[in-house]
């Protein structure tokens, strides 16, 4: 879960009980994804940042920067290796989660991004915004176009 006092929680699902309490953002959390497979969990904030987590850590393994309004929606690619980010500025980002490298901007929104989804072969990414739209995009990391 993700808070307004700048935290995010990790609870255990048969216990119901809090595992771990991750600190590090300088704004509420407004957006949370977690990739199990890689033990991984991302949040976005309103303070512009996504923070990459471990499962096993209380610490930040990365602070991704770049966009100029608050992150309302992560998203993991299905295989782990491709973080997606959208925010209010209207741009969804899509970063390298090896390195923290940007690797793509996508813009046309016209409103804020709220909610983001890779397809199950990773090929595409699927956002919605306040602008009343959804929009499939291309995953090319290699055409990298920042």
């Amino acid at each position: 879960t993700g808070s307004a006092d700048n935290t995010a929680k990790l609870w255990g699902q048969s216990r119901r009980s809090l595992i771990r309490t991750y600190r590090g953002h300088s704004g509420p959390i407004s957006a949370i994804a977690v990739a199990s497979r890689i033990r991984r969990i991302a949040t976005g904030s309103a303070d512009k940042t996504v923070k990459l987590w471990s499962t096993r850590s209380r610490r930040a393994r990365r602070t991704l920067k770049g966009h100029q309004d608050t992150v309302l929606s992560v998203a993991f690619s299905k295989n782990g290796k491709w973080l997606a980010s959208g925010s209010k500025d209207r741009t969804i980002k899509l970063w390298n989660v090896g390195n923290g490298r940007l690797l793509r901007t996508y813009t046309g929104h016209k409103g804020a991004v709220r909610t983001l989804l890779f397809s199950s072969d990773n090929k595409q990414l699927i956002s919605g915004a306040d602008d009343g739209t959804i929009r499939y995009w291309d995953v090319n990391p290699r055409q990298a176009k920042k």
